[in-house]
């Protein structure tokens, strides 16, 4: 099999494949993303993914010789040999594996199309800025079968570190970017009952029946540092908030959204 070799780090592909690494504008611009490492790169190509370029190290494809055959028929004329030192060059990892690709982002998902389904339980992020939370959150939601995950001017679901922290799920789980201000008509339309995680005057504590009276349940979870804003949690049906020890003043965004995302699964099993 006659293989393509890329040796100089001035090349358009490396010099293409740095930029989608550092730019989230050109990320946009290109409709494209990039992913490192193996396992990451079966998961995308297995969920369907469209593969753009596909890069493979000199050392990687010595150590993984017939695995790495059958990538490159997969992938035929879209996959390159390049040196380990250009490798280094593009990994964001302490010891990279060798293998990156440059993928196009999938088609955004429908609003309507996910909530017109007779129940389901989704989750809302507000504002949400760590992709390493983003990513958590994915994960998460994919592991305990969330319909659909809503962003709502957060962090980009396909930047670097939210997929590397989603592990995956960033390929499987339903995801749209939305307004609030759409996102609650889409509710009101589809009946969906929105529950903002937030300490106020008129806020109730999670227990086991807070989800079992609706078909279909939203939970929003807001920024880090701020929280939801008023004006969002103000427009939420219900607010609720987690029971905590007096000790304690709040919880991580994911490890939150984790909390509600269980007891969501857990309703939806009795209902």
């Amino acid at each position: 099999m006659e293989i393509k070799r890329i040796t100089a780090k001035d090349n358009p592909l490396i010099k293409r494949y740095r930029r989608l690494a550092s730019s989230k504008k050109f990320r946009e611009s290109e409709n494209s993303f990039i992913l490192e490492g193996k396992r990451l790169i079966n998961d995308a190509y297995e969920n369907g993914v469209k593969f753009d370029k596909l890069l493979i190290t000199d050392s990687a494809y010595e150590k993984n010789y017939s695995e790495v055959e059958d990538m490159f028929k997969k992938f035929e004329k879209n996959a390159v040999i390049i040196d380990d030192k250009t490798g280094g060059m593009l990994s964001e990892t302490q010891n990279t594996q060798g293998f990156f690709a440059i993928c196009s982002i999938p088609k955004q998902n429908d609003a309507d199309e996910i909530l017109s389904s007779k129940k389901g339980n989704y989750i809302v992020l507000s504002r949400l800025q760590d992709p390493g939370n983003m990513g958590t959150i994915l994960r998460t939601a994919d592991a305990l079968g969330i319909d659909a995950v809503f962003s709502c001017g957060s962090c980009e679901v396909f930047s670097p570190k939210t997929v590397r922290a989603a592990m995956g799920a960033a390929f499987r789980v339903k995801t749209v970017n939305i307004s609030e201000e759409e996102l609650f008509e889409k509710f009101k339309k589809h009946n969906v009952v929105s529950y903002a995680a937030v300490l106020a005057e008129n806020s109730v504590i999670l227990d086991s029946e807070t989800f079992s009276g609706s078909l279909k349940n939203a939970v929003f979870i807001g920024n880090e540092g701020n929280g939801l804003e008023k004006e969002v949690y103000e427009k939420c049906d219900k607010k609720i908030i987690i029971p905590m020890s007096e000790n304690a003043e709040s919880l991580n965004a994911a490890m939150a959204a984790g909390i509600f995302m269980w007891e969501m699964k857990k309703a939806g099993t009795l209902r």
